[in-house]
């Protein structure tokens, strides 16, 4: 499912507008996001948490030229399912 797929079956269930449901994914989504930058954690019950992984500085090699290259230290976005939803997966035939 993408964003656009979301959007349509919120608005579906919902009862509402395709512009309506629009602006409530892009709420839940910038919220997320916000939440990362602000406290590097978001949880959300039944459904999982997001948070932030450091990734070190390292080496590693241009592919095309062979050069070493640094890659500098970054964060990434790391997702756990909770155990409801791992549990839904695992259940559900395909």
């Amino acid at each position: 499912m993408n964003k656009q797929e979301l959007q349509e079956r919120i608005a579906h269930e919902l009862n509402i507008t395709g512009k309506e449901s629009r602006t409530i994914v892009e709420t839940v989504v910038n919220t997320i996001s916000e939440g990362l930058v602000e406290d590097s954690k978001v949880i959300i019950k039944g459904l999982g948490s997001w948070h932030l992984k450091k990734r070190a500085k390292r080496k590693a090699r241009n592919l095309n030229t062979g050069e070493a290259v640094t890659v500098p230290r970054r964060n990434a976005v790391a997702f756990t399912p909770s155990k409801d939803l791992v549990s839904l997966i695992n259940r559900t035939p395909k």
